[in-house]
């Protein structure tokens, strides 16, 4: 997908800085994403939005030196075109209107952000008067709060075409700040002193008087306090008279704008937004980011994001006294501060963060694209999921596939009478039929009839194991129903399986309208292998397993621990015989090294356990042998530092996306399609097969760094989140349905 983030800008402001940030993480979803800027190559603001956009994001300069300028509508016409941009999104009242007239007899998606409308003059009342007629032209218009959302229903916009998605900050880029005393120096600030800070335009509703008005009653008490108001605007004069008059000329300093925030919050102590009028204040998120203690008043979307005297001190606008004994409060109650601060560093982090904003709008786009790019409407396709177990990764898989799918279209799904899901919540309707140890022949009889009552569209197979069966399923759904029949091959074919076998993979994927696999690597197997067809094959990613964090209560990292988690059965392709090897060498580097081997034996482990007692490793194996149920997975990837994969040959891994969705860092060979999976030095790291030093040396590298280990747990989670979602997933498999039924 392509789209064109579109704005008008004077500056680097909230709402730049929240579209700036929501294209840099665009790119982690497969999403080619180019910033317009409707300004010229001489504005201020040119170059600093250029240092902010990531490598890969495209900056282009829409000329217009006037308010309106015709050439510019053109301009932005012509790039629509040559570069074949699917979405347009733009960003204010100004780009709305340029971002409508260029795209004007497109079959492109209008998708635009409104950040706010604050109507303090005559001049923006009018121009927030003529954003509300445009916004009704739009496909989509998201909200970013729901106090703005009511705004914008009053102003005509049918709801259904309104979404509240909050703004977000780069976390990381907050967090990996540290405190500095040089940059302190560089303001004018001593190492004692403790400082007060506000971010955010010079303008009046803003309230940057009253912050001023409360210091005063402050210094008295707190003579070694400095008040930190960082940016520009109209009443930067006014506002510096009205420092003069109250003598405060030596403790209130003006920074006019800056570019480095997160070094300029890394150095405040208490953040203060004293605003008459906000929407989603990007700057108290970036505050919350940087775990500062916050105080902050009661207006726009401020008191959902801050709970009182929990993540905030929450006050009434102009209310100066309120703002003093708040603030003096604070100061006095450093443990009060800290607790603050912690948790609005948590709120930001799970509902605010860059990432949770980027996976909410590619919802939006998704959906958008989806209904304009397909001919069948999604509610009228009715899909039939087949798969037999009815636990373990296959099963997950499926539950996954089917719970989103069915927020787009009817679902079924036939598992087993056992299925091990089935207290959880889902939108899909469940039939059990299968027993693969007690099956009564005439469970065929009852497939036959679920075939014929419930009249679907397409059949879709999970394949991983017993091709045998699955191909008398596939068989008979071919003879009784006619229906288009997909099948997804978790294992192009069984790791144990001989000449025999394959004929029967052949003979199975033949009978199939479309087959997915997960990996490009899959494919060309297919291909060449089995002889299959490069147009009956589709690749689409396995998906997260972030829905065990449901159930998931964390395990602190930070204690002396060092585990190293083998997840799933035990067979001789999974390349256990050489972690255990590898193992020996470990323990010499991190001699409290533990290796967690959890899961159910297929081959005889005395191979295993005799390596394991000659080496001398029995204090440093903990084992724990059969089927782990859904509940307690959770108990051994939270103990875990890092997971190892050392396959000696594999198609996909549940077990890596397990790991992503716990955000624990991994080491796997490269083989199968894993090099497509694992950004390797990001995620975790990738070393040949059968190389127990490689394997030795990466998993002593992650268990000897704490802070690796967290950064590359946090880009796996991010991963999961971003190209491993499901409703990615969904959407795709939803193209290949229509791909069929067209």
């Amino acid at each position: 997908m392509k789209t064109l983030q579109l704005i008008s800008s004077t500056g680097v402001f909230g709402a730049e800085k929240a579209m700036l940030t929501l294209s840099n993480e665009l790119h982690s979803y497969g999403v080619k994403t180019c910033v317009g800027v409707i300004g010229n190559q001489n504005n201020s603001q040119i170059e600093e939005i250029r240092r902010t956009l990531a490598n890969d994001v495209q900056l282009k300069i829409f000329n217009c030196n006037s308010k309106f300028n015709i050439r510019t509508i053109f301009e932005i016409r012509r790039y629509i075109n040559q570069n074949k941009i699917e979405a347009i999104h733009s960003h204010n009242y100004k780009s709305n209107f340029y971002s409508l007239l260029a795209s004007f007899n497109f079959k492109i998606k209008r998708i635009t952000t409104c950040h706010n409308w604050l109507g303090y003059n005559l001049k923006m009342k009018f121009y927030e008067y003529l954003d509300r007629s445009l916004l009704r032209r739009f496909d989509k218009v998201i909200a970013v709060s729901d106090i703005l959302k009511e705004k914008i229903l009053k102003s005509g916009v049918p709801e259904k075409k309104i979404t509240v998605i909050n703004n977000g900050v780069d976390i990381e880029k907050f967090r990996a700040i540290s405190y500095n005393l040089q940059f302190r120096k560089l303001l004018g600030l001593k190492e004692n002193e403790r400082v007060i800070g506000t971010i955010g335009r010079l303008t009046l509703e803003k309230g940057h008087s009253y912050l001023i008005k409360a210091f005063k009653q402050i210094i008295s008490e707190f003579s070694n306090t400095k008040l930190l108001i960082v940016g520009d605007g109209l009443l930067r004069h006014k506002l510096e008279l009205e420092v003069d008059s109250l003598k405060l000329n030596g403790s209130v300093i003006f920074t006019g704008i800056r570019n480095n925030i997160p070094q300029i919050c890394s150095i405040i102590d208490i953040f203060v937004m004293p605003s008459l009028m906000e929407g989603m204040p990007v700057a108290l998120l970036e505050a919350m980011a940087s775990a500062k203690a916050i105080i902050a008043t009661k207006v726009g979307a401020i008191p959902k994001i801050i709970y009182h005297n929990y993540s905030g001190i929450i006050v009434e606008p102009r209310d100066v006294q309120g703002l003093s004994n708040s603030i003096k409060m604070l100061l006095r109650d450093t443990a009060k501060a800290k607790f603050i601060a912690q948790n609005a560093y948590q709120k930001v982090k799970s509902e605010f963060s860059a990432v949770k904003m980027a996976e909410n709008y590619i919802k939006v786009y998704n959906n958008l694209c989806y209904s304009q790019n397909n001919k069948i409407a999604t509610d009228s396709l009715k899909i039939l999921q087949i798969e037999i177990a009815g636990k373990g990764g296959i099963c997950h898989y499926t539950y996954n596939l089917a719970q989103k799918l069915s927020k787009l279209t009817k679902v079924t799904l036939i598992t087993s009478t056992n299925y091990e899901l089935k207290n959880k919540e889902r939108n899909f309707e469940l039939i059990g039929i299968f027993n693969r140890f007690r099956t009564n022949p005439l469970f065929i009889l009852r497939l036959i009839k679920t075939f014929r009552d419930k009249k679907v569209d397409i059949i879709q197979f999970q394949l991983s194991q017993y091709p045998v069966f699955v191909f008398l399923l596939c068989y008979l759904a071919r003879i009784f129903t006619n229906k288009k029949i997909v099948i997804t091959a978790h294992n192009v074919v069984s790791h144990e399986s001989g000449i025999r076998d394959r004929k029967i993979y052949r003979k199975l994927y033949a009978l199939a309208d479309k087959v997915i696999v997960h990996a490009q690597e899959n494919k060309l197997e297919m291909e060449h292998s089995l002889n299959i067809g490069a147009e009956k094959i589709s690749v689409i990613p396995h998906g997260n397993y972030l829905f065990f964090n449901e159930i998931k209560n964390n395990v602190d990292l930070s204690e002396n621990k060092f585990n190293i988690l083998f997840f799933g059965y035990i067979r001789k392709y999974k390349g256990l015989i050489y972690l255990i090897r590898a193992l020996k060498l470990i323990k010499t580097k991190v001699p409290d090294v533990k290796l967690l081997i959890v899961g159910k034996p297929v081959d005889d482990f005395r191979e295993y356990q005799s390596e394991i007692d000659s080496s001398g490793l029995q204090d440093n194996v903990e084992i724990n042998f059969g089927y782990i149920p859904f509940e307690q997975v959770k108990d051994y990837f939270e103990k875990a530092n890092v997971v190892a994969l050392p396959y000696l040959n594999i198609y996909q891994s549940g077990i890596l996306q397990l790991a992503y969705g716990f955000g624990r860092p991994i080491v796997t060979t490269d083989v199968g399609g894993m090099r497509e999976v694992v950004d390797d030095g990001q995620s975790g790291f990738i070393v040949p097969p059968k190389d127990i030093n490689a394997l030795a040396d990466k998993i002593v590298t992650i268990l000897s760094d704490r802070e690796l280990q967290e950064k590359m747990g946090n880009y796996a989670l991010h991963l999961a989140r971003t190209k491993f979602s499901w409703d990615s997933i969904a959407m795709k498999t939803l193209e290949l349905y229509n791909s069929i039924m067209n």
